[in-house]
């Protein structure tokens, strides 16, 4: 279960991380090298392993959901419930998973940049309208769970690994939530080194990445 504290660290992450974005904060560094900056040695810096955290978790990511969708169509085409049932569970996970894909083209884009180019707030900001596809799934994750393990006996018939138990159908469930919480914590530290000295600036923003509307949906919920 999502705490009142968990919320609060969202709001305050988006809130500078929004900040941050609109005045240039991100780049961490002033030099236009075209690689990024690595310890001496060529070990990898505590940023770089953020952000290579931060990418493979987004291939990850869509990974599962590509599996979710693929699972959602082997029932249908199984017929093993009714549409509407596989409606109730899945609801929206074709235009969540589309979003995505296009969501992590623009993660890909940001880490091929030079390190002084990356502006990792930027694909949040773009796309803050576009995160609110999340508020109905989220919104339903508990009834869909439920209704899931009602009929997880049929559900399994569809013979998808995602179905090997009901934990783990269930565990994907929960991903596009998970996923959403997981994002402010990653972005506060790539943000947080560089922009430190402004948060109590960045505090008085009234403005807010779509993110927390979002989970605010859920909390309302809870």
């Amino acid at each position: 279960m999502l705490t009142t504290s968990d919320f609060q660290v969202t709001q305050i992450i988006n809130i500078v991380l929004d900040a941050a974005e609109k005045r240039g904060l991100l780049m961490t560094s002033e030099k236009g090298d075209a690689a990024p900056a690595a310890m001496p040695g060529g070990k990898m810096s505590y940023r770089d392993h953020v952000v290579r955290e931060l990418v493979d978790t987004e291939r990850k990511y869509v990974q599962d959901l590509e599996n979710l969708h693929e699972l959602k169509k082997s029932i249908e085409q199984k017929g093993v419930i009714p549409g509407d049932v596989v409606h109730d569970i899945f609801l929206n996970i074709n235009a969540i998973l589309d979003f995505q894909r296009r969501f992590l083209i623009k993660i890909e884009t940001t880490n091929s940049q030079p390190e002084s180019m990356q502006q990792w707030g930027k694909p949040f900001t773009d796309y803050e309208e576009a995160f609110g596809i999340y508020q109905p799934f989220i919104a339903n994750q508990r009834k869909a769970a439920a209704i899931a393990m009602r009929q997880f006996d049929k559900i399994s018939l569809a013979e998808h690994p995602v179905v090997v138990d009901f934990n783990t159908l269930d565990g994907f469930l929960l991903k596009p939530m998970q996923r959403l919480v997981k994002y402010p914590l990653l972005l506060k530290v790539l943000t947080i080194g560089s922009i430190r000295f402004e948060l109590e600036w960045c505090l008085r923003s009234r403005r807010i990445c779509a993110i927390r509307p979002v989970l605010m949906s859920r909390r309302r919920r809870i």
